[in-house]
């Protein structure tokens, strides 16, 4: 009777915690292009892919074209449109994209470097429910040998018209590496854990992330 009674409680402790544990996968696939028109300017391209419920239905794809300036080799700007279909609701959406990226990065102790990228983005979608964003990463990168790299990131999501809610309603934190098979084709690895802030039961979202870099 007593052991009845012990599974019982185990039961419902288990359901409990499978409750409240609000979780999926999905897996990132990505293929990216660059070229540089001078020391300073580069053009790049990006498409993506993405999956969710755990990884058995396709929720974006989008494209991604942008500029980049480097003023130092301390200081970048970017500018970035993005065209994306999402497919997470019943009708699939399509949204256009602007950003303005500020990237600072500076070498801490050998083999190490520091960088922190602010990102001003603003979507315009059909339903109306757009939202203008801050984001704000840290990224601390180590070089393991020629040609690999390991880094760890983390990344906070700010809604800029969150006036009765906190502003802070996401974080994505990040741990990859990169591999660069030639000075033109580079790899690049990563899981990623984005989370939600602020809401009943917030969803986390696992996300094995994989893509293909190639400097024209």
């Amino acid at each position: 009777m007593r052991r009845i009674g012990l599974g019982i409680i185990c039961l419902f402790l288990f359901s409990f915690v499978k409750a409240q544990s609000n979780q999926d996968f999905g897996s990132w696939l990505g293929l990216s292009a660059g070229y540089k028109v001078s020391k300073k300017i580069k053009i790049n391209g990006v498409t993506q892919v993405r999956t969710f419920e755990n990884s058995q239905a396709l929720k974006q794809v989008f494209l991604d074209l942008g500029v980049a300036y480097k003023y130092n080799k301390h200081l970048k700007f970017g500018l970035a449109w993005r065209g994306k279909e999402n497919y997470a609701n019943i009708n699939p959406v399509y949204s256009n994209r602007v950003g303005f990226d500020v990237r600072l990065s500076q070498k801490i102790i050998k083999k190490t470097h520091l960088s922190f990228r602010s990102r001003t983005q603003y979507s315009f979608v059909e339903n109306n429910l757009n939202k203008p964003y801050e984001r704000l990463r840290l990224k601390l990168t180590y070089k393991v040998k020629k040609g690999l790299t390991v880094f760890v990131q983390d990344e906070l999501f700010f809604n800029l018209n969150a006036f009765k809610n906190s502003a802070y309603d996401k974080n994505r934190f990040g741990i990859g590496a990169s591999k660069k098979i030639n000075k033109k084709l580079e790899l690049t690895s990563k899981y990623l854990r984005i989370k939600e802030i602020g809401v009943y039961r917030p969803l986390t979202m696992n996300v094995l992330f994989a893509s293909i870099n190639y400097k024209i």
